[in-house]
């Protein structure tokens, strides 16, 4: 853990029925020194997917649903993008569960859309709008044309599964069907409760977040667990689908459907001698990864949210399975990292060792051991990144940025509001005549400013400056390069987030050379006038105060004289209306005697 700034680590393991390990290593609070343990709560991402298919299946058991009948038969408000070749809607009238749960869809992934909203995300109430509108998504194959991961087909699913069972939502019947009889009573639908608890794992670097934005996608991931808990689901899959009392909750034949292979992979993995180990995948089942580990085969799904990430393995020709969930800030680590553990405990029941700890850590960081120190020397234990890089798609690729409007200067960008039918409106305008860009997409703020292959660069500007912090987190630095590219005759913006990303078109210019949502900003002579008037202001009131605080306030002779003066006017009756008003009054108003 410590070469490779692991912050916390829980692992459960199950073999032949029986829970053989349960327990955390390092610190769910850093800073507080808080230990994990087995009951400690990480987010498990999108190992959430296994949960909504086999929910699909025992659905299917209850023969209200089929895997092969197409969505509009249970959702008719669904669409998708129209077919590639011929426009047509065959997409939408013939896609299945099936394409849904196993990335066949050809729509493009688009998760950065519900980051868009910074740290709120989407509203889980808003689900059934955004399924009516995924035919403005971006198609990047047709039908069963490629596999393509995207988690609005588990958000698709999950509404399914819920209007066919006459529930509210897709958590109240997971809860209902699948968690309650399982026993998993901390497994939590809700991040934003589970991180409230007493026993959480701090998301670095995301720990002031809620993490609400992963709930609009629920379905695909957002449930939280720990490794007690996560012994329970593995013990109940290994099982052929019963609960802890023996009660089948899914039919054997119904589960063996969603571990098959229903899309295949281009082969990939870690082979021998490169590695000390054998690791291919070669298929997506309903909600799993598909493969052979060292000529076992292994049935596996990772999960990551904003600083968690956790792993699922089965391996059922040893009835095993192994649960890892870790904290890290790391993009790539985490990935490999679960990996090896998962394949480590593995080794450890067969009685072999495919590697040590050395290798593992100069696997991450060939670097540190290319003396004799240790890790441990090398790098501080639990050192924390500052922050996560995305991984997005270089312009140059595909010679995206030769493709579009060549432009020497941000400023050339014509001011105006782009839209797409999936990804909303932006907004570009130009301030300090024509000095500054400004560029606005949801809560994503900042200035534009040219980059390489003919991009534009974000400098992050959010006003909110929780989101600001969000972004800078998120894209790992406060400047996003190349994150638009002005397209065909510059009245598109390319979107250079996921891939492909969307293409928004001008529908309205804007000639003038500010923000069209706010009040127009005064040339920069006015706020200097300005400044100078209230500077001049400033220094003579003071000057006024000054005089009176000497003069009089603090001058004896000045007070005696104004006593003087008061005095002769009272007994002239000068103030008797006013004095005896006054002396008439009840003492406590006043808080003292005149004599009228």
């Amino acid at each position: 853990m410590n070469c490779t700034n692991v912050v916390g680590l829980s692992v459960s393991v199950v073999h032949e029925g029986e829970v053989v390990f349960s327990d955390g290593f390092g610190f769910r609070d850093l800073e507080r020194q808080l230990p994990v343990t087995s009951t400690t709560m990480f987010g498990i991402g999108s190992t959430t997917k296994a949960f909504t298919s086999t929910l699909i299946g025992m659905l299917i058991d209850d023969a209200i649903l089929n895997l092969y009948d197409p969505v509009t038969h249970f959702l008719p408000d669904f669409m998708l993008p129209v077919d590639r070749q011929d426009d047509s809607q065959c997409r939408t009238q013939q896609a299945s569960l099936t394409d849904m749960l196993a990335h066949r869809t050809g729509v493009a992934r688009a998760d950065f859309l519900f980051m868009l909203n910074g740290p709120a995300g989407f509203s889980v109430s808003e689900r059934s709008a955004f399924v009516a509108n995924l035919q403005g998504a971006e198609s990047a194959a047709d039908l069963r044309e490629a596999w393509l991961y995207n988690n609005w087909g588990y958000l698709v699913s999950g509404q399914t599964a819920a209007y066919v069972a006459g529930a509210d939502t897709w958590e109240s019947l997971l809860q209902t069907r699948l968690l309650d009889p399982l026993g998993m009573r901390s497994t939590s639908l809700s991040f934003a409760a589970a991180m409230a608890g007493d026993d959480f794992s701090i998301p670095y670097p995301f720990e002031y977040l809620d993490n609400t934005l992963i709930e609009f996608v629920g379905p695909a991931g957002s449930l939280s667990s720990n490794a007690e808990d996560m012994a329970k689901w593995l013990q109940f899959l290994l099982r052929g689908g019963r609960d802890p009392r023996g009660t089948r909750l899914v039919s054997p034949a119904t589960l063996n459907s969603l571990l098959e292979n229903a899309a295949p992979l281009p082969p990939n993995g870690l082979l021998k001698p490169t590695y000390p180990f054998s690791l291919t995948f070669s298929g997506y089942s309903l909600g799993w990864f598909t493969g052979v580990y060292e000529g076992f085969q292994i049935i596996q799904h990772g999960g990551d949210t904003l600083g968690h990430h956790s792993m699922v393995t089965l391996f059922p020709g040893t009835s095993t399975g192994v649960f890892v969930a870790l904290a890290s800030t790391d993009n790539m680590v985490p990935t490999l990292f679960r990996e090896l553990v998962s394949n480590k405990a593995f080794d450890l029941l067969r009685g072999v060792s495919t590697f040590d700890s050395d290798w593992a850590c100069s696997f991450f960081h060939p670097a540190y051991f290319a003396d004799s120190r240790s890790a441990a020397e090398v790098e501080p234990a639990f050192q924390l990144p500052t922050g996560l890089k995305v991984t997005r798609p270089p312009l140059d690729a595909q010679g995206w940025g030769s493709r579009g409007k060549q432009l020497t200067s941000a400023a050339q960008l014509t001011a105006g509001t782009y839209t797409h039918p999936f990804w909303g409106s932006l907004r570009v305008w130009h301030e300090l005549n024509g000095q500054e860009t400004h560029f606005a997409l949801h809560e994503l703020n900042g200035t534009l400013t040219t980059g390489l292959y003919n991009g534009l660069d974000l400098t992050l500007a959010c006003p909110d400056p929780s989101v600001q912090r969000f972004f800078m987190t998120l894209f790992g630095g406060g400047v996003v390069q190349n994150l638009l590219v002005p397209w065909g005759d510059g009245n598109q913006l390319y979107l250079n987030l996921d891939a492909p990303g969307p293409v928004f078109t001008l529908v309205s210019s804007d000639p003038t050379t500010t923000d069209p949502t706010t009040d127009p900003v005064p040339p920069p002579w006015i706020h200097q006038l300005e400044m100078w008037m209230l500077a001049v202001a400033i220094f003579f009131g003071g000057a006024v105060f000054l005089y009176w605080f000497v003069r009089v306030r603090a001058n004896p002779r000045s007070k005696s004289l104004l006593a003087e003066e008061l005095e002769r006017e009272n007994e002239t009756g000068a103030y008797g209306e006013f004095a005896t008003g006054y002396a008439s009054m009840p003492e406590e108003k006043h808080g003292r005697k005149i004599n009228a």
